[in-house]
């Protein structure tokens, strides 16, 4: 009898031991719902990302002289790799006019004539971007990147060629309205950035960020009539929109 009582006790701790242990490793085994999916990391987080945007630029340094407050537009899609960290590559189109040109004019003499210039930028850049801290609902991040810039200027207006300087720039130039002036060049940008979630069932995100962007534009020796068209291009964009 106690034998038979000894060996049943064992039995019975043995089945119980391995129901414990097989309730464990399937417990362990089974994924989160919704985590470890084709759409998301093993943290929760969704990995494809997207953003649309758009605000104002201010121009900073230098480029304050020949350059406008204007506005951007901002879209791109990448890949979160967790919570934390993430990748984008981002297009981006700036628009900005030219301080107004006093123009002179050799059969006019000298006039303050109706000129108007603008500079337009395109770029193409790669946005490693970091989580620094994130709840439900808000985070912070920061953002920085680099790639391809194009700049473009235009000036427009009149029908005669015509010498001008810039009211706070000591620069002078010579141009026939209707010239455009291209510039490729890379650049680099850095930033911050703050996000609200709008709802619990969505990952829909409104986002406001402030970028410092440097582009390395270089001065042309075949450009002698309007040299700021080729000088390097520093601006704070300030964009809101939506992030994914």
């Amino acid at each position: 009898m106690i034998r038979n009582g000894v060996g049943t006790g064992l039995f019975l701790a043995a089945a119980i031991g391995i129901s414990v242990f097989t309730v464990r490793s399937a417990h362990a085994q089974a994924p989160t719902p919704g985590y470890n999916s084709p759409w998301r990391n093993p943290d929760g987080s969704v990995k494809l990302a997207l953003e649309f945007g758009g605000g104002i630029d201010t121009a900073v340094g230098p480029t304050r002289h020949y350059q406008e407050r204007g506005w951007n537009f901002t879209m791109g899609g990448g890949y979160n790799f967790n919570r934390r960290f993430g990748v984008l590559l981002e297009y981006g189109f700036h628009h900005a006019m030219i301080p107004p040109l006093f123009v002179q004019s050799a059969n006019e003499g000298f006039a303050q004539s109706p000129i108007v210039g603008a500079i337009r930028l395109w770029s193409f850049t790669a946005e490693p971007v970091f989580h620094y801290f994130s709840t439900e609902h808000f985070g912070g991040y920061v953002i920085g990147g680099g790639g391809f810039y194009r700049k473009l200027t235009a000036i427009d207006g009149g029908t005669d060629s015509f010498t001008c300087s810039l009211p706070t720039f000591s620069t002078q130039c010579s141009v026939v309205p209707g010239t455009r002036f291209s510039n490729n060049a890379g650049g680099l940008n850095l930033g911050t950035g703050l996000a609200w979630r709008v709802s619990d069932r969505s990952n829909v995100k409104v986002y406001v960020e402030a970028r410092y962007t440097w582009v390395d534009n270089q001065p042309s020796p075949t450009n002698i009539v309007y040299p700021p068209a080729n000088y390097r291009t520093g601006y704070i964009p300030l964009t809101g929109g939506l992030r994914w």
